[in-house]
Formats: C-alpha cells, structure tokens, sequence
C-alpha cells in the first residue's frame, strides 16, 4: 500500500511542478503575445490562441494533478476494466498536455519576427490549436 501511495504522490506532486512551470510559461506567452502586437502588427484576434492555449494549459494541468488522486483510489478486481480504460485515457491526457507545454515553451520565436517567415507564424499557431482541441477532447 505503502508502494501505491508514492507511485501516486510522486506523480501528483510532479503535475503540481508542472502547473507551477506552465503559469511561469504564460507569463512567457503574455510577453511573446504583446511582442508580436506591437512589433509585428498582428491583430489581437490572430494571437488570442496564444492566451486561451496558455490558460488551457494551466486548467488542464491542474486537472491531470488530481487524476492521480482519482487513480489512488481505484482498486479491485471489479473495477478492473474502468482503471484500465481511465489508465489509458489519463496517459493520453497527459501526453498531450506534454506536447502542448512544449509548444507554448518554444524558446525560438525569432522567426515570427520577421516577415519573410510568416508562414512559420501561422503553422505554429495551426500546431498549437489543433493539439489544445485534442486535449480538450479528453477531459
């Protein structure tokens, strides 16, 4: 039991880290957001993505974190199938919030600043909703 309770912890404390890291990640976005306003001209509306991506992840963090509390308390042979199933829906989860975070936390954005490479700009920002409405989907 004992076992079970630090497998649990453990990864309910490193979703808490990870909450922590991705509002220290928005305020990082909030910067790349006003940037690309003001030097670049994008509207508001072209780069609300970056916003609602940013506090999507926060949420989605928080709530992968008391997953493990959920998992904890799943047991027995009878509910064998629901843990398998929510095992498996909570790794998913947890991959995209992953993927997610590292697109958020993409240190070279130097190419949005120019305009020759917008394209990049708006592949990124085609990335970055497509993985934020998958993960959607699973909560």
């Amino acid at each position: 039991m004992l076992e079970k309770f630090i497998f649990y912890f453990d990864r309910f404390h490193n979703n808490r880290k990870a909450e922590e890291k991705a509002k220290e990640t928005f305020k990082g976005i909030n910067m790349t957001y006003q940037k690309l306003h003001d030097e670049m001209k994008y509207d508001t509306s072209e780069l609300q993505f970056l916003i609602d991506s940013g506090e999507f992840l926060i949420q989605a963090r928080k709530n992968l974190k008391y997953t493990y509390v959920y998992g904890f308390f799943l047991d027995g042979e009878k509910q064998q199938k629901e843990k398998d199933l929510f095992e498996f829906n909570q790794a998913y989860f947890e991959s995209n919030c992953e993927r997610l975070h590292e697109l958020l936390e993409k240190k070279n954005t130097t190419d949005f600043f120019d305009n020759s490479k917008r394209q990049l700009f708006y592949q990124y920002k085609q990335d970055l909703i497509d993985i934020t409405q998958a993960t959607k989907k699973v909560i």
